[in-house]
C-alpha cells in the first residue's frame, strides 16, 4: 500500500468499477494507542464505568456493551498494526443511555467536560453531546438520542402550530422549516427523514 507497495489499489481506483453493496454489518471494536496503559485504564473505568479485559500477552480493552477498544501501548504494538500510531488522535462519540443531566453531573464531578452540552446530528438523529478528552487528549465524545421516531409516511403543513424545544429549533438552523403534523405531535425534516418528537416519549 506504500509507495513501494501499490498491490491491487489500482482495482479500486477504477472508474468503471461497479460500486459494491455495503458488507458492513456493526463496528465490533477500535484499537487506542496510548502511552500509558496504567491511566487510561483508570481514567475509562472511574468516568464512564467502562470494564477492562485481560487477554494473552497482558493486552487491555475496554469494554462496553457488544464492543471494545483494544488498547496499544505506544511502542508496544501488537501486529498486525496501523502504519502511523499516534496517541491523541482518536476522535469518537459514544452514546448513552443515562439522562444528560446525569452524565452532565457525573462529567462535572469529575472536572472533565470541555465543551456541551451541545445538539448535532448523530448517525440516527439528532443528539445531545458532551465533549472531554481522555489522559492522551483524545477527543471523546457522549451523545444521547432525543426521543425521536422516524416516520415514514405523515401529512404535514408548512408552518409549526406549536414550538418545539429550543435544541431542536437549533438543529434546523441549516435545515429545512419546521413542520407540525396533523397528530398533534412536532414533527422535523432532517435531510430526507421526518421525525416526530413528543413529550411524551
Amino acid at each position: 500500500w506504500g509507495e513501494g507497495n501499490t498491490g491491487n489499489m489500482g482495482s479500486w481506483r477504477d472508474n468503471n468499477r461497479t460500486p459494491s453493496l455495503c458488507l458492513i454489518h456493526r463496528l465490533d471494536h477500535i484499537v487506542m494507542t496510548v502511552k500509558r496503559l496504567k491511566d487510561t485504564t483508570m481514567f475509562y473505568s472511574k468516568i464512564l464505568g467502562n470494564g477492562v479485559m485481560t487477554f494473552e500477552g497482558d493486552q487491555k480493552a475496554l469494554c462496553f456493551g457488544d464492543q471494545k477498544f483494544n488498547l496499544y501501548e505506544l511502542g508496544k504494538e501488537f501486529e498486525p498494526k496501523a502504519t502511523h500510531v499516534v496517541p491523541g488522535s482518536l476522535d469518537i462519540c459514544l452514546i448513552t443511555k443515562m439522562h444528560l443531566e446525569e452524565m452532565v453531573q457525573c462529567l462535572k464531578a469529575c472536572d472533565v467536560i470541555e465543551e456541551g452540552p451541545v445538539p448535532i446530528t448523530g448517525a440516527k438523529g439528532p443528539t445531545m453531546s458532551i465533549y472531554f478528552r481522555d489522559p492522551d487528549e483524545d477527543l471523546i465524545e457522549v451523545s444521547q438520542l432525543y426521543p425521536l421516531m422516524m416516520v415514514s409516511a405523515l401529512p404535514f403543513y408548512p408552518l409549526p402550530h406549536h414550538p418545539l424545544p429550543s435544541f431542536l429549533q437549533t438543529l434546523t438552523q441549516a435545515q429545512k422549516p419546521l413542520m407540525t403534523a396533523d397528530l398533534g405531535t412536532s414533527c422535523i425534516l432532517l435531510g430526507d427523514l421526518r421525525w416526530v418528537w413528543n413529550q411524551h416519549v
